[in-house]
């Protein structure tokens, strides 16, 4: 159980500020953004990580994607996730979870948001209650990349909405 907990308290940006197991789960996209993200032609780039993003995969995977199980019945799924940019240095970030104790499945939405302060490709998340901060690298292709520090390392990437 302390395993369960500590993902979910890495996990805290990514899916959205988890408080507790119980309690603890996020996904759906956000709110505002600023400039455009239509081109022309070819890829668009941005000048900044504004925007609404989606949970493209995580380690490489499309959601739903199970980020935790146990030999015991206990399996956590990410359903969805969402990640709003906003202009002014505030986020929010939304994640729906699925749930599996000993065979009964429930679902969990979890939001949280903040500040976020762009340095160059990198991004530092910080969550509004508890300070926790995340970094992401982003690309101003329309991806921001998280490396969760959980045991083993969780890479999700969130894609800009079009």
């Amino acid at each position: 159980m302390k395993r369960v907990r500590q993902l979910d308290a890495s996990f805290r940006l990514t899916t959205g500020g988890v408080r507790t197991l119980a309690v603890a789960l996020v996904a759906t996209i956000l709110t505002a953004c600023g400039g455009s993200t239509d081109a022309p032609s070819g890829p668009a780039t941005a000048t900044s990580p504004e925007g609404n993003y989606t949970i493209s995969t995580i380690n490489g995977k499309a959601v739903p994607m199970a980020i935790f199980s146990d030999t015991g019945g206990y399996k956590l799924e990410v359903l969805t996730g969402s990640l709003g940019v906003q202009t002014g240095g505030k986020y929010t970030v939304i994640t729906n979870y699925r749930q599996t104790i000993a065979g009964i499945i429930s679902t969990y939405s979890d939001s949280s948001g903040g500040n976020w302060l762009r340095n160059g490709t990198s991004v530092a998340f910080t969550d509004g209650s508890d300070g926790s901060q995340v970094q992401a690298a982003w690309s101003n292709t329309g991806t921001l990349t998280l490396q969760v520090s959980a045991s083993p390392v969780i890479s999700i990437v969130y894609a800009l909405k079009k």
